[in-house]
């Protein structure tokens, strides 16, 4: 049986809490983030590490747009597979266009403030806007120190 079906607090309380795990919607909403907040959760970590470099990290937020992107034109055949909780909590049935639409469009929201926080370049090795934000935030640096001393 499903676990978000399942909540682990008494449902004999009649909490408006215990009540939204009946509503299918909610439900479907909730396993949704889930499965949004694992994937992000998982970037966070792949950032993270005495061994990540710029290179690295460009690649891996670069690899999440790609995926964010792709995962929109999955949603656009309504195929969910990418987001385990949900896919789990749909089984075979599928879910209203509404439903798709909504994800889609946290989906696109999501790129764009990916695209807002990390400028896109083709090769952090040799974009030049990403060498010259670099060289200005350590000539920014060493500014800053001289002033100091």
């Amino acid at each position: 049986m499903n676990h978000l079906r399942e909540p682990r607090f008494p449902l004999e309380k009649n909490s408006d809490l215990a009540n939204k795990f009946s509503d299918e919607k909610w439900v479907l909403k909730l396993a949704y983030l889930c499965d949004i907040f694992n994937l992000l959760n998982e970037l966070n970590l792949s950032l993270q590490g005495k061994m990540t470099t710029l290179f690295k990290f460009a690649d891996l937020v670069a690899a999440f747009k790609d995926k964010l992107k792709l995962w929109e034109q999955r949603l656009n055949k309504r195929v969910f597979d990418i987001f385990q909780t949900l896919a789990e909590t749909l089984k075979d049935s599928k879910p209203e266009q509404v439903f798709s639409d909504l994800v889609r469009s946290h989906l696109r929201v999501l790129l764009q403030e990916f695209k807002r926080y990390f400028l896109r370049a083709k090769d952090p090795r040799t974009a030049k806007t990403r060498i010259h934000f670099c060289k200005e935030m350590f000539k920014n640096c060493w500014t800053l120190q001289m002033m100091v001393a």
